[in-house]
């Protein structure tokens, strides 16, 4: 069965208070994505027990594209909207153009973006958002697959567009994964001079010295 999300409002604070809403994916995997083709990705989050995500699905090497049938297909573990309201808020992105609708199919656990595109639809980032719900009894560890799947897509000539697809995933986390902490890193390269400086949540960083703030730090 199809149908599509209507917007239900807000429910009151008393009586439904609102849950945690994470909305820090993992940044995008450059070493993925593909020169001279459209990029569809879906985010890979890190998430708590019974925490909503805003899951989003970007494009990359946006060329623009013609008449789109794209869909995210959800483990079936995951709830669609948030638990405690039944609230689902959705968005179409900067990367939809002029239009765009989201529709459901509950039977295959699919969100669908279709869009007629168009000379609008040519800018990178967002296609559509999404909010998912990890179930409350989620182990650390538990990690929840979500796969892009393409019914239709062509280019601004009506030609089948030239795309890749890259999968997501959710996975829970423990809070130590959450706490941002300190982590000064010092390197020696051989015969480099660089000097380098970086705060952030993740850096990868390559030179002499090299002094690091964040959640995460990668040095060569």
């Amino acid at each position: 069965m199809d149908y599509t999300f209507e917007s239900i409002g807000t429910a009151p604070a008393n009586l439904h208070p609102d849950p945690v809403i994470n909305d820090k994916s993992e940044p995008i995997d450059e070493s993925k994505l593909t020169a001279g083709k459209l990029n569809l990705i879906a985010d890979r989050f890190y998430a708590r027990p019974g925490e909503t995500v805003i899951y989003k699905v970007e494009v990359r090497n946006n060329t623009g594209y013609g008449a789109a049938t794209i869909g995210l297909v959800m483990d079936e573990k995951l709830s669609l909207g948030r638990e405690v309201t039944g609230e689902c808020k959705y968005e179409t992105g900067i990367a939809a153009g002029a239009g765009g609708e989201i529709t459901v199919n509950a039977e295959t656990h699919t969100v669908w973006f279709g869009a007629l595109g168009g000379k609008s639809a040519k800018d990178n980032g967002v296609l559509f958002s999404v909010e998912l719900t990890v179930p409350a009894d989620a182990q650390v560890g538990d990690k929840y697959p979500l796969k892009l799947t393409v019914n239709k897509l062509l280019d601004l000539g009506n030609n089948r567009a030239q795309y890749q697809t890259v999968d997501g995933w959710i996975e829970v986390a423990d809070e130590a994964h959450f706490t941002t902490t300190t982590l000064p890193v010092t390197t020696t390269a051989k015969n480099t001079t660089t000097t380098a400086n970086v705060t952030g949540t993740t850096a990868k960083v390559t030179g002499t010295t090299a002094k690091i703030t964040g959640t995460t730090a990668k040095v060569t």
